[in-house]
């Protein structure tokens, strides 16, 4: 099914389903490693995209990135912040690429980063890509009151 009745923008009922069952898996990836390897997978079912990463606070390096010199750089950067602070992505200034961070008002998890291929097709799932950008936040951040909330009982 290319479209769903009386939508007329290209956007594939098959590719919405997708995006929402990986929302739904989320909770069930037992850390943070595992959620990342699952999100740069799924960022492949997005028409459009041509390469993506995650790099997350709690790893070590990006997952998917490869050796970017970018992402280097922010690593080092990153170390020298505060647990909890925000940072910028440099690739949110980047043509071609989209920088989804995953932030609370009061904690920075990381970012996904998306090298697009063909906008107009990546724009058509951006919003439910967005969606999902959220979901994984929520988890993130559920995962780690849970952890303070165990260390202190």
């Amino acid at each position: 099914m290319t479209e769903t009745r009386g939508d007329k923008s290209g956007v594939e009922a098959r590719v919405l389903s997708q995006i929402l069952a990986a929302q739904n898996v989320l909770s069930a990836l037992p850390d943070e490693n595992r959620i990342a390897e699952f999100i740069k997978e799924a960022l492949y079912l997005l028409p459009g995209v041509k390469a993506g990463w995650v790099c997350l606070r709690a790893l070590a390096a990006p997952v998917g990135s490869g050796e970017r010199k970018e992402c280097r750089v922010c690593l080092g950067q990153r170390r020298l912040q505060e647990e909890g602070s925000l940072w910028k992505c440099d690739f949110e200034e980047l043509d071609g690429f989209e920088a989804f961070l995953l932030q609370t008002s009061m904690h920075y998890y990381g970012v996904i980063v998306v090298e697009v291929a063909d906008a107009d097709a990546f724009v058509r799932y951006q919003h439910a890509f967005i969606n999902f950008v959220n979901s994984v936040t929520i988890t993130l951040e559920n995962r780690s009151q849970h952890e303070k909330l165990r260390r202190h009982a």
